[in-house]
Order: structure tokens, then C-alpha cells, then sequence
């Protein structure tokens, strides 16, 4: 049995144009699929002859999902459904639940202009993290970073890198878009302030508020 906890979800809801009614898992590190096989309702996608992802057609005689796009953080109950499906079709993969979304909110310590670019130092609590951007971005401030390993969507996983001063740059600062916030302007950064959110926390993780 293959268990994987990396993965990601989309959901292309039905009623939509092109392809729809279509819920995808998408893992490994080369998302660059070449080859699929058709089992029913099931598609096993391929890089070369890595399986790299599945697409479930036909996904609202299983479920109703309301969230049209990445989800970014899915419910055990989410979880029970795909995997008892796959294991009724004879597929020994399993999703394990994610302990985290990899969305982390991070404060901006430290900014450096570069060319047409700059170079952040954002403090997400376990660590402070390099990143690069090209929107200024004052200081102080409370960004969602999308950090290593993660995806925003399908085929788009967020990877280290070297900046051509060497310097190890560690995730990406996310976008209303990116996080699937519909507002005008989505292309901008998400701000936030410290009395919204903590650093370090989770940006899509539900906390329980406990009341004196």
C-alpha cells in the first residue's frame, strides 16, 4: 500500500465549461503528466511510468464539495471517501490527513530592494525564511507564505532555489488569488496585521477559540 500525505486536490465543479464534475489528486514531484490510463471513471495519470495523479470524473454522485478550485486543507471525512473509492477500484494508494496546509502566516522583518524585485526575510516562527517578490511590501506586516513542498495547485508545487546571489530562497508570499480569495486586485499580496492572525499559525487551519 503507497501512503501519501503530500498531495493536492482540485475540484472542477460540474456546470462549469470544458472539463468538469471533476475532482484531481496530484502528488510526486514531477506534476508534468505524459501518459494516462482510462479504468471507468478513473483516470491514472503519468509521468513517464511514475504515477503522478488521479482525476475522478463524475465526482458529485460521491460527494458535494463546495469549493471550486484547490482545497487546500481536506476533511477526514473528504479523505475516507476518496481513499475507500480508490481501494473498491483495486488502487493501493491512500491519502493520510495533513497535519498542516503549508499555508503559514509569517511576519516581514527585514526587506532588500533588488533589481525590479525584492528580497524578504519573513519570520514564520520556526524559522525565518528568505523569499523573493517583485510588490513592495512594508514592514511589519503579516503575510501568508506558501512554504516548500506546497502546492497551489496541480503541477504548481512550491520548490527552494538559489537567488543569483546564492542566497537560498524558501517559499513564495501568497496572493488573494493564490490563496482563492475572490476580491478586486487579486493579483496583490495578502496583508494582515498581528491582532488577525499568529506567526506561525496556519492560514487555513480551523482553531477552536476557548472562552474564560
Amino acid at each position: 500500500m503507497k501512503e501519501i500525505n503530500n498531495y493536492c486536490l482540485y475540484h472542477l465543479p460540474k456546470g462549469g465549461e470544458g472539463v468538469n464534475d471533476v475532482l484531481t489528486i496530484s502528488f510526486g514531484d514531477d506534476n508534468m503528466v505524459n501518459n494516462r490510463k482510462i479504468d471507468k471513471d478513473i483516470i491514472s495519470m503519468y509521468h513517464n511510468d511514475s504515477l503522478v495523479g488521479f482525476a475522478f470524473m463524475n465526482f458529485s454522485t460521491h460527494a458535494k464539495i463546495k469549493i471550486n478550485g484547490t482545497i487546500f486543507l481536506p476533511n477526514i471525512y473528504l479523505l475516507n471517501l476518496i481513499n475507500d473509492y480508490l481501494h473498491l477500484n483495486n488502487i493501493d494508494v491512500t491519502l493520510l490527513e495533513k497535519e498542516n496546509s503549508g499555508f503559514i502566516v509569517g511576519k516581514i522583518i527585514e526587506m532588500k530592494e533588488q533589481n525590479k524585485s525584492y528580497l524578504y526575510r519573513i519570520d514564520i516562527k520556526k524559522e525565518i525564511l528568505n523569499i523573493e517578490s517583485t510588490y513592495e511590501l512594508p514592514l511589519n506586516n503579516l503575510v501568508c507564505v506558501a512554504t516548500v513542498g506546497t502546492y497551489l495547485y496541480p503541477g504548481s508545487k512550491i520548490k527552494e532555489y538559489k537567488n543569483k546571489d546564492g542566497l537560498l530562497i524558501k517559499g513564495r508570499i501568497c496572493t488573494f488569488e493564490d490563496l482563492q480569495m475572490n476580491v478586486n486586485n487579486a493579483h496583490l499580496p495578502l496583508l494582515m496585521m498581528e491582532d488577525e492572525l499568529e506567526i506561525g499559525q496556519d492560514f487555513f487551519m480551523t482553531e477552536e477559540i476557548v472562552h474564560d
